[in-house]
């Protein structure tokens, strides 16, 4: 005779999973609502044992060996296209079913939930926050602060230019200077050195004028 409550437990799972699978997949890392997780957990487990039995399932670990991606990314708080992704990289063991729906398996949905929650439990005691977003970077007033640093840096490189063109033109103008000195007292030189020829000659005509006079005389 079969169970009234294992019919109803069987079909509450069914209809829950189709809602799931139907509904928009979450953000890849957006926090599944506890008391959902709990409410599907309690929902899709197999029909509770007969009364006189005393047990009752758990409402985390639901019997049966499998979950559906949907499931799956409830209880981990993640979307149904990471379930898939996490199943394609092996870190989520799944097989598929009769339709070709992906059942992955419960212990290894389970571990890996744990784990997640470890993980944050980690971090909040290490005191890490939720990570903030960069802030946004204001194109147009970097764009005046570096076209202002670019402006300083040429007028810079100006200055040094149009000293260097100074010095050096100051440099040139002492060369010339000098230049033109040195003709001048190359001209000194040379006139002063006719002088003296031109003294020597007339000194040379004096003595030998005075000589000749003197033999004269003595005649």
């Amino acid at each position: 005779m079969t169970d009234p409550l294992a019919v109803a437990a069987t079909a509450e799972a069914e209809r829950l999973r189709t809602l799931a699978e139907a509904a928009p997949p979450a953000l890849d890392d957006e926090p599944a609502d506890a008391a959902a997780i709990d409410v599907l957990a309690a929902n899709v487990t197999s029909p509770a044992p007969p009364a006189e039995e005393g047990a009752v399932a758990a409402a985390d670990e639901p019997a049966g060996d499998t979950y559906s991606t949907a499931e799956a990314a409830q209880l981990l708080g993640v979307s149904e296209r990471r379930v898939r992704q996490m199943v394609a990289e092996g870190a989520l063991p799944a097989s598929r079913n009769a339709d070709g729906a992906f059942r992955l398996e419960q212990e290894a949905v389970n571990a890996e939930r744990a784990r997640r929650r470890a993980e944050a439990a980690e971090s909040a005691l290490a005191g890490e926050g939720p990570k903030r977003p960069a802030p946004a970077v204001d194109v147009a007033a970097l764009a005046v602060v570096v076209e202002a640093a670019v402006g300083r840096a040429l007028a810079g490189q100006r200055a040094i230019t149009e000293r260097a063109e100074s010095l050096l033109a100051a440099e040139r103008a002492a060369l010339e200077a000098e230049r033109a000195r040195r003709l001048e007292l190359e001209v000194e030189v040379a006139t002063l050195r006719a002088r003296a020829e031109v003294a020597a000659e007339a000194s040379a005509s004096a003595q030998a004028e005075a000589a000749r006079r003197r033999r004269w005389w003595r005649r």
